[in-house]
């Protein structure tokens, strides 16, 4: 059986009516406080589908830093638990890779990150400036997005519609190619151009 992993929503620092920082992750336009473990669990999965023997080896070798002061942590078993009775991330498990990548983001709406220019000018300037990054690597900032075919049909739709990938596969299944081999072909095309968006963090996953 396959199993694969994915974080849901953005993370975000939520300052508290004292002024206290707090972790977040804002998913559907609503804040969930955190712990650091799942912080850290969660980020592990931002932008990286991951299964669950990499991900258990990954979380153990991190979990030292926050465990080094002394203070009980949460096990990787808790901290997953957590995360998805909250629904802050999600799984998909099947026979198949194909199957567990269908499951998991079926039904996960793909949201486009777009990078305005003046966001990418505050980037530019901060690696050049305070980390000193040469003017040739600081430059690349302002490259086009290489897509390819199918990761730009994908791309195009959800940058006009909110839809899920289940959606996204059903706009692209052009008429006369409903055969059921031209289907699986096509569907499976679309999850990987949807994972590649995920996994270079183009896009950000969120449930309704």
């Amino acid at each position: 059986m396959v199993v694969y992993y994915a974080a849901l929503g953005h993370a975000a620092i939520i300052h508290q009516p004292s002024g206290e920082p707090q972790l977040a992750v804002i998913r559907n336009g609503q804040d969930y406080h955190v712990m650091a473990e799942e912080m850290l669990l969660w980020s592990l999965l931002y932008g990286h589908i991951c299964h669950t023997k990499e991900l258990n080896k990954i979380y153990d070798r991190e979990i030292v830093s926050i465990s080094a002061g002394g203070r009980s942590v949460l096990s990787f078993k808790d901290c997953l638990s957590r995360l998805l009775q909250r629904k802050l991330i999600m799984s998909g498990s099947g026979y198949s890779g194909e199957a567990a990548l269908y499951e998991l983001l079926g039904n996960t709406v793909l949201i486009p990150i777009h990078i305005t220019l003046a966001q990418k000018l505050a980037g530019f300037f901060h690696l050049t400036f305070c980390k000193h990054y040469p003017l040739r690597i600081a430059i690349h900032l302002f490259d086009r997005q290489k897509f390819s075919r199918d990761e730009q049909s994908v791309w195009d739709l959800i940058s006009r519609y909110r839809l899920s990938t289940a959606e996204v596969i059903s706009e692209l299944n052009a008429p006369g190619g409903d055969s059921a081999a031209a289907f699986t072909s096509l569907k499976n095309r679309a999850l990987v151009a949807a994972a590649n968006l995920y996994n270079r963090r183009l896009i950000i996953l969120d449930i309704l």
